[in-house]
């Protein structure tokens, strides 16, 4: 990451050569991300049948290695030539599972134009007809939307030894629709009647959580430092500075490499926020179900359970 930030002193283009081995490609396949993740354009230079630069330039001369430059090919469409390699496209079993696996990579691009203009390129590239294409990376996307890649939104109920994913998961789910009340003020009049301070069910959150609808119902800007200061306790401080600090996401990719929704289509937010919102709310009446006797409230609970089936928000 260093190396590439130093790169782009010097210019946005890289080209990459590498030892044309199974440990030369891999090295490459490493490196083309973070190149990527510098604001980097990349493409990478074939040297086949030789193994580096040296041993070409020495059998065949400055200028053939200057052709070679010149036909250098786009760093993505490198992956998924490697990607290519390792099926038999004569079989179509092999080509199906190959689709596939493509339909998934294209959903590296966050940005919904960059990724339309790749994926009809891509489709051409392999011969995949673009419409069939598309409907392949929509149904990965929208599978990607409603579970995650580390699966941010996770269904409770399973046994006593996911307590602790279970208790990551709200928690993760409670600091990204504070952070997203934050960043689109719109989502308090759409979930005024469905979301409340009530919902977040540990007192650091439910505190943050009340401040934030108040200063929304007296028509303030809401302001993350306002809420931060109503603490008193620097420990408490900090811990309520993180809730505000999460990057409000779609798709948790490897690495923690979170991509945001910047680029997304409004049909893959509203489909991630009818998620999320579930998520609280079932958590939400799960457990006041577990705490409390009160026949008032339990009928309550019954009755927001029957809703929540019926529930869509709309953006």
């Amino acid at each position: 990451g260093l190396q590439a930030n130093l790169m782009k002193r010097y210019s946005d283009n890289i080209y990459v050569t590498y030892d044309s081995d199974e440990a030369g490609t891999k090295a490459a396949l490493r490196a083309i991300p973070i190149l990527k993740e510098a604001g980097l354009s990349v493409k990478v230079i074939n040297m086949k049948p030789y193994k580096d630069p040296d041993e070409f330039i020495k059998a065949l001369g400055v200028d053939e290695f200057q052709k070679r430059i010149d036909d250098a090919i786009n760093g993505f469409y490198f992956e998924t030539d490697t990607i290519a390699a390792g099926y038999d496209m004569k079989d179509p079993e092999q080509k199906t599972k190959f689709y596939n696996e493509l339909a998934k990579k294209m959903l590296e691009f966050t940005e919904e134009l960059e990724r339309n203009n790749y994926a009809e390129a891509v489709a051409d590239r392999y011969n995949i007809g673009y419409d069939n294409f598309k409907k392949l990376i929509n149904h990965y996307g929208a599978q990607a939307v409603a579970v995650g890649r580390k699966q941010v939104i996770r269904h409770y109920g399973e046994d006593r030894k996911q307590d602790k994913d279970k208790d990551f998961a709200i928690k993760s789910s409670w600091r990204m629709l504070l952070t997203w009340f934050i960043e689109e003020p719109r989502l308090f009049s759409i979930l005024k009647d469905i979301i409340s301070a009530d919902d977040f069910k540990e007192p650091l959150y439910n505190k943050a959580a009340g401040i934030m609808f108040e200063q929304y119902a007296n028509n303030q800007k809401v302001m993350p430092a306002k809420i931060i200061n109503a603490f008193d306790n620097k420990e408490e401080q900090n811990e309520v500075a993180l809730l505000f600090s999460t990057n409000v996401s779609m798709i948790d990719m490897e690495d923690d490499d979170i991509q945001d929704f910047r680029g997304i289509s409004e049909n893959e937010k509203e489909t991630y926020l009818n998620q999320l919102v579930k998520q609280v709310k079932t958590y939400s009446i799960e457990h006041d179900l577990r705490s409390s006797t009160d026949i008032q409230v339990l009928k309550k609970c019954s009755i927001e359970k029957a809703n929540l089936q019926k529930l869509h928000i709309v953006l």
